[in-house]
């Protein structure tokens, strides 16, 4: 995979990861009762986007799940459930689930198991609470899950690697409450609140970073800028600034949930609050995933100019030295939005682009032999660019 960006460091932030410590393999959403009569979670009507990223499965499964005025944590979380299980089964992965009709008691105990070969997962909902957990079946590694709510209604993680929050007051300024269940002892939970009125997107963002990392629980916070292609969540949960949220294997031990609870306009508009929990970026590849397939070019660089991005023909390559050339723009997801910068390019073994992205953004690339792979030989590789779509060149 040659994926490289103007802006380097951006890039690496995103890709480069390092050896980490095996962690905790389930995670959970949760939909608290907090309306002021404490008995339901919503107060507004809409239409909440669920995701769910497991390792070998390719695509993210995505699930819509109405939400109705006066409906109880217990049935959002019912819900949800069940269209996570429909869409894994209904959808394009076409998975197999135990229970084809994917329906949750709200008061009973229940696990379903969906798979695909030897890759799967089980969504579990328990009694009468207000989550449901997916764990992940025989070897397989989940990495993402994902809420994004535009209806301000209260709902949080149960934790992998880090966490991602974003916040769109959606047109409806005030108090977004933040919280952290643990077992670390004193306040529990440790709250904070971000006022959004008059803030700027990178401005809310920052003051939700300094909240996080003033909790003392050993959290470390950062401002993140809209996640690539190559991010575990999906990009479509974050349209702009994020804050990341990280922790060591010794911390994570100590934390049972993160929470954002937003506000609602009346019964009309509520903020749009989106939380993901992720595995960290080493631990949601597979090694190697997939192998290349024939001539992979494994180093592309730009020249001095940084108006030229050059490469060298692979050691013993059967194929004619021409080309193909993709870029997009970080926030772009792979195979979706790429253009082909070069076409069946000559022997030359460059490609010109003189566009410079705007300051904190920039662009990935990929080059192919023609009729080669897309893809890199390392160990890394996260995305098989040569599925499904060919990337805008023929």
């Amino acid at each position: 995979m040659n994926c490289f960006a103007r802006s380097l460091v951006v890039f690496t932030s995103f890709l480069v990861g390092s050896s980490v410590v095996i962690r905790a393999q389930t995670a959970s959403e949760h939909f608290p009762n907090d309306d002021p009569n404490g008995t339901a979670n919503v107060q507004v009507a809409g239409t909440m986007q669920l995701g769910l990223k497991v390792q070998g499965l390719g695509a993210p499964i995505r699930a819509s799940v109405p939400v109705i005025v006066g409906e109880s944590g217990q049935q959002v979380a019912v819900d949800s459930a069940r269209a996570l299980c429909v869409e894994a089964s209904t959808g394009v992965l076409a998975m197999v689930c135990d229970d084809p009709t994917c329906t949750f008691p709200i008061g009973g105990t229940k696990t379903i198991t969906c798979a695909s070969g030897p890759t799967g997962f089980s969504i579990t909902r328990i009694n009468t609470q207000v989550s449901f957990t997916v764990s992940p079946t025989g070897s397989t590694r989940l990495q993402s899950l994902s809420c994004r709510t535009p209806s301000g209604n209260t709902h949080g993680d149960d934790l992998l690697e880090r966490v991602l929050v974003r916040v769109d007051p959606n047109g409806v300024q005030g108090n977004v409450v933040f919280r952290v269940h643990h077992f670390q002892g004193g306040q529990n939970p440790r709250t904070f609140t971000v006022n959004t009125t008059g803030l700027s997107d990178v401005a809310l963002h920052t003051a939700i970073r300094d909240g996080y990392n003033g909790m003392g629980l050993g959290l470390t916070a950062v401002l993140g800028p809209p996640p690539g292609c190559f991010f575990s969540a999906d990009p479509d949960d974050f349209p702009g600034n994020l804050t990341e949220v990280t922790y060591s294997a010794a911390t994570q031990s100590t934390l049972l949930d993160f929470e954002m609870d937003g506000l609602r306009l009346g019964s009309l508009q509520g903020q749009i609050l989106t939380m993901a929990t992720l595995a960290t970026p080493a631990t949601g590849c597979v090694a190697p995933l997939p192998a290349a397939s024939s001539c992979p070019i494994n180093n592309t660089s730009f020249l001095g100019n940084k108006q030229t991005l050059a490469w060298t023909f692979p050691a013993g390559c059967p194929l004619p030295p021409s080309f193909d050339v993709v870029k997009a723009d970080l926030a772009c997801r792979c195979n979706t939005c790429a253009t082909c910068l070069e076409n069946d390019d000559g022997a030359d073994m460059q490609a010109s682009d003189a566009v410079l992205p705007l300051p904190g953004q920039g662009f990935w690339y990929l080059v192919r032999v023609n009729g080669g792979t897309w893809n890199d030989s390392g160990t890394g590789l996260c995305t098989n660019h040569d599925a499904a779509n060919p990337l805008g060149c023929p």
